[in-house]
């Protein structure tokens, strides 16, 4: 999951540069790392979808599977991962 929150922007950093539109908001512009080729950059820009869709279901897998530990197995799983929530008054 650390790979992938390295990997997505990355991938869409480098289809950004393939694509000669590094204009951000027209506040700045960002410096190129490849020469641009529109080709190139819907390739970069499929890896980019294809690593956030992974990205976002492994987050929703790790959810469930803390979601399943509080509520099905009850083992305190969930507890030790965010202790002040779960705390007992």
């Amino acid at each position: 999951m650390y790979a992938l929150l390295v990997c997505v922007p990355v991938a869409g950093y480098v289809g950004i540069s393939l694509f000669p539109a590094l204009d951000v908001f027209g506040l700045f512009a960002l410096p190129g790392v490849v020469a641009p080729d529109k080709e190139a950059a819907k390739t970069a820009f499929a890896v980019h979808a294809l690593l956030a869709l992974l990205l976002v279901l492994l987050v929703g897998m790790h959810v469930a599977a803390a979601l399943f530990h509080y509520l099905v197995r009850r083992d305190n799983v969930l507890g030790r991962m965010i202790p002040r929530l779960l705390r007992r008054a």
